[in-house]
């Protein structure tokens, strides 16, 4: 990660485990939403409102998740988020998941904005600006 990091912490519950210990491959995935969420809320932005008074949904159109380790039940992790690319109509955020100096996931999600109908929308400018400042140096 080189540019502006958004970091998050996370343990892992029991729920999240497998009976072989270890956090079951798609968790990951609801980890790094959660940080996603926390991501915009330190933004100042409720993805919540965002919908309900404009109309407007970033869901993923694109997903990719690399497993380096197991994380395990109790241990503490640390998730970043970097702002990979921004452009019109979509937003790359970069995910790195790590407990201690193990790296166990790398992620890039890819969100469109859309609205009601389910047509690409541009981004609404409260957000690519908000956005901008967090974006890596390519």
């Amino acid at each position: 990660m080189s540019g502006k990091v958004f970091q998050y912490a996370h343990r892992i519950s029991y729920a999240q485990t497998t009976i072989g210990d270890h956090v079951y491959y798609s968790r990951y995935l609801e980890i790094i939403e959660d940080c996603r969420g926390e991501f915009f809320r330190h933004l100042g932005i409720s993805l919540g409102s965002l919908q309900e008074a404009h109309g407007i949904q970033f869901p993923v159109r694109e997903c990719r998740i690399r497993y380096r380790g197991a994380a395990r039940h109790d241990d503490e992790l640390t998730v970043s988020a970097e702002l990979a690319r921004l452009d019109k109509v979509r937003f790359t955020l970069a995910y790195e998941i790590h407990r201690a100096d193990d790296l166990l996931i790398t992620s890039e999600i890819e969100h469109a904005c859309l609205g009601e109908s389910g047509k690409a929308l541009r981004i609404p400018p409260e957000v690519s600006d908000v956005l901008r400042p967090w974006l890596s140096e390519e």
